[in-house]
C-alpha cells in the first residue's frame, strides 16, 4: 500500500483515536457496506501513518456484534495488500463518498455473503491477481459468513450515500492503495 500521506497538516492521530473514531462511525455499524469501507479507510490511513488501528475496529465490530471479525478483517487487508494487481482508491474516513472502488469491494462483499462464487470471482479479477484473489476470498468468505450470522446483510444501497449529496469526490481526499 502506499505510504502517501493526505496531508502534512493533519494532526498525526486526528483519525486514529479509537474513541474518537468509533464516534466516527457509529452512523455505521447497522450499515454492513459502509462498516467495512469505514474500516478499509480506517486500516489504511493507519498503516499510512503507522498507526494501531485495532482499538477501533474492535470497537466498530463491536458495536455491530461481530468482534470476532476483527481478526478476520485484518487478515483480508494484508491479503488484500499483496494480492492487487493494481492502485486502488481509497477515501478519506471522513469522506462520505465512496469510490469507485470501494463501491466494487461492497459489490463483491454482497455476491459473497449471496454465495454468487462466479460473480465475486469476476469483480475480483479486476483487482487482484489470480493467488490474491483465492487469498481474498477466503478471507472475505469467512467475513461475510459472520456478518450473515449476524444478521448483517451487505447490499450496494449501503452506499447509496452517494444519490443523497450534492457533492462531487474531492480528488484531494482520495488515497491510493497498494
Amino acid at each position: 500500500m502506499s505510504k502517501r500521506h493526505a496531508g502534512k497538516n493533519e494532526k498525526k492521530d486526528e483519525i486514529m483515536n479509537s474513541s474518537d473514531a468509533a464516534d466516527v462511525m457509529s452512523w455505521e455499524s447497522n450499515n454492513a457496506g459502509r462498516l467495512v469501507i469505514w474500516a478499509i479507510r480506517l486500516w489504511t490511513q493507519g498503516r499510512a501513518r503507522n498507526l494501531p488501528v485495532a482499538p477501533a475496529l474492535r470497537v466498530a465490530f463491536s458495536r455491530a456484534n461481530i468482534p470476532q471479525a476483527v481478526a478476520v478483517f485484518e487478515r483480508f487487508m494484508l491479503a488484500m495488500d499483496n494480492g492487487l494487481c493494481r492502485d486502488i482508491r481509497v477515501n478519506r474516513i471522513c469522506n462520505n463518498q465512496p469510490t469507485p472502488d470501494e463501491v466494487l469491494l461492497v459489490e463483491i462483499l454482497e455476491r459473497i455473503q449471496a454465495r454468487d462464487c462466479r460473480g465475486a470471482r469476476d469483480g475480483m479479477a479486476c483487482l487482484f491477481t489470480c493467488e490474491g484473489c483465492q487469498r481474498v476470498y477466503e478471507q472475505l468468505d469467512q467475513l461475510t459468513a459472520m456478518m450473515r450470522d449476524a444478521n448483517l446483510m451487505i447490499s450496494g444501497a449501503d452506499l447509496d450515500c452517494r444519490k443523497n449529496t450534492g457533492k462531487m469526490e474531492n480528488p484531494a481526499s482520495a488515497r491510493l492503495v497498494h
